[in-house]
């Protein structure tokens, strides 16, 4: 080990002096030949810059730190040897036949690199035999910048020697992976006699291979001269067909000039029928002009007529307002004609009997009837006379309305021919759909009005016609005069005998009048709903067709409860039979 002299000896001692290296050359010349190995030797860290030139005086004391280097050189030759052999072409093992691979080689190359880099820096470093360190000043600045030396070197050393143990075991790593190979290389020789093997059936097969070629080149070299006839026939067609192609050739030729001239003569005249377009189109453009500003102002004009078919729409829904007011009002007075109808028949009616019952009082009977027959006739007369101003009322309301839509008709050809406007086309449609639900509002109410004047005209008639049947009872009656005291005289045909009976009947005359005025006011209730709501038509048929699925299915599963009933019973009769 190097220790350092105390302060202000300028003397350095050593440990265990090693025997000096003979100088194989000058110092400078070995520094650099261990400069060009370590650099030369891979993966090997560079030394310090200021190593790298190192001056002939100051190795005399490194080599003696160093020691001699080349101890640790046989180690380096035995790991070299396997290398050495492949230099020298050495024998390969038994049963490998493939050389083995370069890497071991290049491994060894760069140990011995490195141990001779060793060496050579050893060399360098070591100073003469036999000189003693000096003891001048300048001894001692060359021991100190020694020192130094010595320390980088010691290091590129300690560095070398790493990189050789590494370089050693990568060479281990190369011998596992060379025995390796060894044992792949005798797989290899293994697989190639089966390859061999292969080869022989394969040479077989090429024999019997080439045999079936011979006989299919005969058969090919027949078919070849067979093709080659046919090619004197396909040459001979062709010379034919060139013959024929030229003179297409020249008919195409031909028909391209014509062509190419009519043509010319067409696009002429198409030139002149697309100026003659240009010039109608610009007299289609001004006359469009033209008609758009008239159709602008029609616009205006249309939008007056339009707020003034709204002013006129807004008085028309007014009066048929009023009239549906009146038609209220006359429905009303119908109704209580109606029911002063039905007192007075039942009125005539008691009257009637009390007067066949009744002989001697008659006169005075007959007379009070007469005249609540004249009321209900002037009763009559006003209700015909109401029916009839409605029916005016409707009539000129119906009026009204064609003639709104003939408004409507009009202003809408009127619209279509000025061209499109979105606000007027709106409004144009809002007061179509109004007048649209107006017209059927009024075909609903004429519907409902037909139904109640033919109604009412049903009920007149038989006020009429029982009235009548009053008149003629009394007068033929009065013509009589022979009736006893105590007999009652039901009318039969005032009313129908049957119906007559029943509503005159004490014990189910009130039930029998109940509910036939409950079937009529129910019947009526479904009949206006079915008219007026589609969804109550079908819901009314869906339920009809449920209640016929339900009585089918019912009666199905009875009839197949019975018949199964029969045949449990037969087969209970049977084996009763046969095991008594």
């Amino acid at each position: 080990m190097l220790q350092l002299p105390s302060k202000g000896s300028g003397q350095i001692d050593r440990e265990s002096p090693r025997p000096a290296v003979p100088e194989q050359g000058s110092p400078a010349d070995s520094a650099r030949k261990a400069e060009n190995a370590v650099h030369s030797a891979p993966l090997t860290p560079q030394p310090d810059s200021d190593s790298t030139a190192v001056p002939a005086d100051k190795t005399e004391a490194d080599s003696q730190l160093l020691g001699n280097p080349r101890e640790a050189t046989p180690d380096v030759q035995s790991d070299s040897k396997p290398a050495d052999a492949i230099e020298r072409g050495d024998p390969e093992q038994p049963g490998t036949s493939e050389p083995r691979p370069s890497t071991t080689t290049a491994a060894q190359s760069q140990a011995l690199a490195i141990a001779e880099a060793i060496s050579a820096a050893a060399a360098a470093a070591g100073p003469p035999a036999g000189e003693a360190p000096g003891s001048d000043p300048a001894d001692m600045q060359g021991s100190a910048s020694n020192n130094e030396r010595e320390v980088r070197l010691v290091r590129v050393v300690e560095q070398l020697r790493r990189r050789l143990d590494q370089l050693r075991g990568e060479n281990e790593q190369l011998e596992e992976e060379l025995r390796n190979a060894d044992s792949k290389l005798t797989d290899t020789a293994g697989r190639a006699e089966r390859l061999e093997d292969e080869l022989a059936k394969a040479q077989v097969a090429r024999v019997s291979a080439e045999a079936s070629t011979s006989s299919a080149n005969a058969a090919q070299q027949a078919a070849e001269e067979a093709l080659e006839r046919e090619r004197g026939a396909m040459a001979a067609r062709l010379a034919e067909a060139e013959a024929q192609a030229s003179k297409l050739a020249e008919e195409n030729a031909r028909l391209q000039t014509e062509s190419q001239a009519s043509q010319e003569d067409m696009v002429a005249a198409l030139r002149a029928e697309a100026a003659a377009a240009e010039r109608r189109l610009e007299e289609e453009r001004g006359a469009h002009a033209e008609a758009r500003r008239s159709f602008v102002a029609r616009e205006a004009e249309l939008e007056a007529g339009l707020a003034d078919s709204a002013a006129a729409l807004t008085a028309m829904q007014r009066s048929l307002d009023d009239r549906t007011r009146r038609c209220t009002q006359a429905e009303q007075r119908a109704l209580s004609a109606e029911q002063r109808a039905d007192a007075l028949a039942q009125d005539l009616a008691l009257q009637s009997a009390r007067m066949e019952s009744a002989g001697s009082q008659a006169q005075p009977g007959t007379q009070q009837d007469a005249g609540e027959v004249d009321a209900l006739r002037r009763t009559v007369g006003e209700q015909g006379a109401a029916l009839q101003e409605a029916a005016a009322q409707r009539q000129a309301a119906e009026d009204w309305a064609r003639r709104l839509q003939q408004d409507v008709d009009r202003l809408s050809s009127e619209l279509h021919e000025a061209g499109p406007a979105s606000d007027l086309q709106r409004q144009f449609r809002e007061v179509t759909e109004l007048l649209y639900l107006k017209q059927t509002q009024l075909e609903r109410l004429a519907a409902e009005k037909a139904a109640q004047q033919l109604s009412l005209e049903r009920e007149l008639a038989a006020a009429r016609e029982q009235a009548e049947r009053v008149n003629r009872r009394m007068k033929s009656d009065r013509s009589a005069g022979y009736l006893a005291e105590g007999d009652v005289v039901v009318p039969m045909e005032a009313m129908g005998e049957a119906y007559y009976r029943l509503a005159n009947n004490n014990r189910v005359g009130g039930a029998v009048k109940a509910g036939a005025a409950i079937l009529d006011t129910t019947a009526s209730t479904v009949v206006r709903v079915l008219k007026q709501y589609p969804l109550g038509r079908l819901a009314a048929f869906a339920y009809a067709i449920f209640i016929h699925l339900f009585i089918w299915i019912l009666i199905n599963r009875l009839q197949h409860r019975a018949l199964s009933t029969d045949h449990l019973m037969a087969a209970n009769a049977t084996h009763g039979d046969l095991h008594p």
